[in-house]
């Protein structure tokens, strides 16, 4: 997404969250204990940056609007620079051998019939490729950890900016 889109997305959510509370931006304003001008630059040429975008994002979704808490995070996502976390299983079958054979691994789980030896032997093959999908998802937890620690509470965030020269 190009810059000029984002800030535009961004801008827009601003205004969107602030009408769905029903309230002026000076009302708003004074919730998120920032300017009135402020929140009117947000709503029209500059998108807020940083803690507030965490701030926005979190009243969002508090007062139920997950797609604006959705395009505040991606916009802090970008503005930070974080990788990507949201993880996903691809769990639909590629093509028709992959779906005839998902649906025998569900027969042997979902059956009570099937002998023990062979539900034993589903699981011990399955327990090398759930083991690599697990270390892929502790190695994204590591990675988005500070990043959502800055988005509960932006103050805990430490930056090291090094020695002044």
């Amino acid at each position: 997404m190009k810059k000029k889109q984002v800030q535009s997305t961004v801008s827009d959510a601003v205004r969107e969250l602030r009408v769905s509370l029903g309230e002026s931006q000076q009302v708003f304003a004074y919730r998120i204990k920032s300017a009135i001008r402020s929140v009117a630059r947000w709503e029209s040429v500059r998108p807020p940056k940083g803690k507030t975008l965490a701030l926005l994002e979190r009243i969002a979704r508090e007062n139920g609007q997950p797609q604006l808490a959705k395009r505040f995070q991606d916009a802090l996502v970008q503005e930070l620079q974080v990788p990507e976390f949201s993880f996903t299983l691809d769990t639909r079958p590629r093509n028709d051998e992959e779906a005839f054979h998902v649906s025998l691994l569900l027969d042997i789980l979902r059956t009570p019939a099937y002998s023990k030896t062979l539900r034993q032997e589903w699981l011990r093959l399955a327990a090398e490729p759930g083991r690599k999908r697990l270390k892929d998802i502790h190695e994204l937890d590591r990675a988005r950890a500070p990043f959502l620690a800055f988005t509960d509470d932006p103050k805990s965030l430490l930056v090291d900016l090094g020695k002044k020269s």
